[in-house]
């Protein structure tokens, strides 16, 4: 009977009363604030936090990549998109890697999934557009969805507390939506960018 009471009697783990998030209900022991939610309760409202992230973030993603008009690093190219124009098209460079069998197609398969969808059903004059900006429009949305799954994350490791209220995760989701070099990275067609949402999500999975 006395398993979850805590010293003078005071109510322990497990014990507070039913309330509202962040509602504070006096037991006759004192005030006590009423725990976070748990379980299918807390999913569906963790799921839904999430989404609003990530339904926010698509537009703004999709704004920074349309302003991707310079190249950060040859990998953006070559490790994605050129070897994905020459499955193709027949034509493009290969690095040194591709040309070894050192790199997996994994990765610039789903930009010739892509361009070969808008190769067989556009214009000619459309087809060079999509080559362009279709992988970074994708990784617009791949970006978005990271965001989201760092918002899951910081749900996971910063549950509203008597101390934080939730300002942690709204803290997190500042500073990470908000970082103009994630913007600026996870919007290109990096093998990277595909990792980071994947691990993201990997570790609240």
């Amino acid at each position: 009977e006395n398993m979850g009471r805590g010293a003078g009697g005071r109510p322990g783990y497990g014990e507070f009363p039913e309330g509202k998030l962040g509602e504070t209900r006096d037991t006759g022991h004192g005030a006590h604030r009423v725990p976070p939610p748990s379980g299918a309760g807390a999913s569906i409202r963790d799921e839904e936090e999430a989404m609003g992230v990530f339904s926010r973030a698509v537009p703004r993603m999709l704004f920074v990549s349309m302003l991707q008009l310079t190249a950060f690093a040859p990998d953006e190219y070559f490790q994605g998109p050129e070897v994905a124009h020459r499955v193709v098209f027949g034509y493009g460079h290969l690095t040194w890697e591709w040309v070894a069998g050192l790199r997996s197609y994994l990765h610039p398969i789903v930009y010739a999934a892509m361009y070969q969808v808008v190769s067989g059903s556009l214009p000619d004059s459309f087809v060079g557009v999509v080559t362009w900006w279709g992988p970074y429009l994708l990784h617009a949305v791949i970006a978005a969805w990271t965001l989201a799954g760092a918002h899951r994350l910081a749900e996971f490791v910063f549950r509203p507390s008597a101390t934080s209220g939730g300002s942690l995760r709204r803290l997190n989701a500042g500073f990470v939506g908000w970082n103009w070099f994630m913007g600026y990275c996870l919007t290109r067609p990096y093998s990277n960018s595909w990792e980071a949402a994947l691990c993201t999500h990997g570790l609240v999975a």
